[in-house]
């Protein structure tokens, strides 16, 4: 027997903020999801001694809020990539093959032969 069973309309709630409101009560209560043509059924059951009692009422904010994040998530992930982006390509290392050149212009052909040398065959 669950303590109490909400329902969700499909207009208005996604799969996706029934599910992670669902989620924030996974440590206090066992969580049956179910649906039909027009509505998505949440129904839950406290856990053996989980401190205090769940409401409808409680459940029905958490969805709320998970339903607010999803659709602000959906509003701003454009930018939030863009962003990202833009903080990476900051970072990239530009290729300058003149600092090679240079490098090699100052070693000379002895220091040459003595880098390559097998260390084993000067001892």
């Amino acid at each position: 027997m669950y303590d109490f069973t909400f329902e969700a309309d499909k207009s208005i709630y996604p799969l996706a903020a029934i599910l992670k409101a669902a989620y924030a009560f996974v440590g206090r209560a066992y969580i049956h999801l179910g649906d039909n043509d027009s509505t998505w059924s949440v129904s839950l059951t406290p856990k053996d001694g989980s401190s205090g009692e769940i409401t409808a009422k409680e459940f029905e904010n958490e969805l709320l809020a998970q339903t607010v994040r999803l659709s602000v998530f959906q509003q701003t992930h454009t930018i939030r990539e863009l962003l990202l982006a833009r903080a990476l390509s900051s970072t990239m290392v530009e290729d300058d093959t003149s600092a090679v050149e240079d490098a090699e212009e100052d070693i000379s052909q002895e220091d040459l032969e003595q880098i390559l040398t097998d260390w084993f065959e000067t001892q």
